[in-house]
């Protein structure tokens, strides 16, 4: 797989901003548009699209950074740990009780029988809410821990940012299934 810093003219490196990616992003969108430069640059504008797609997320850039620093970019049996096993909890919780709001709705025929429902939609949208901020926090604090990771990568020593990627993984598929299910919840007409 192609080095997705170097597709963007970057240095790699776990902290480098999303400003600093968008800022390259735009620079050489701008350069290869497929308008200046004929029929190559549709190529090379999917590729430069797609490294920022991938360097924006974080266990996106982790992944590509590990790939690049020590060749691994999968974690190995990756499990969750006590604090992710809680917020799991938290989090399918909330994504049940936003299904059972949404299948409710749904199934109602009347405005009457919608308007009834409308405080539990609600307390659901709060809940998904709750649970974004608090996987949102979780990824914080993984990120904030890149430069621990880098200078890691200095000594050999990946198995901390290899234990993150798994968990940024899992953060981050929640994160969109929370997002999924709060747009339904806030389109229930």
């Amino acid at each position: 797989m192609q080095n997705l810093f170097e597709v963007l003219s970057l240095r790699c490196d776990l902290t480098i901003s999303d400003s600093e990616i968008d800022q390259s992003w735009r620079t050489l969108s701008q350069e290869h548009h497929p308008d200046l430069i004929g029929k190559d640059g549709v190529d090379i504008s999917t590729r430069i699209n797609e490294a920022r797609d991938v360097l924006t997320r974080p266990a996106g850039r982790l992944e590509q950074w590990l790939r690049v620093k020590s060749g691994e970019s999968s974690p190995r049996n990756a499990s969750l740990n006590e604090d992710l096993m809680c917020l799991f909890s938290t989090v399918g919780d909330s994504l049940g009780r936003a299904d059972e709001a949404i299948k409710a709705i749904k199934a109602s025929r009347t405005a009457l029988a919608k308007s009834l429902l409308m405080p539990g939609t609600l307390a659901a949208q709060k809940r998904i809410q709750t649970s974004l901020g608090e996987i949102h926090r979780k990824i914080g604090s993984i990120t904030d821990r890149f430069p621990e990771f880098e200078a890691d990568a200095e000594k050999g020593e990946f198995q901390k940012a290899i234990a993150a990627l798994g968990e940024l993984k899992f953060l981050e598929k929640w994160q969109r299934e929370c997002q999924q299910r709060l747009l339904e919840l806030i389109a229930i007409e």
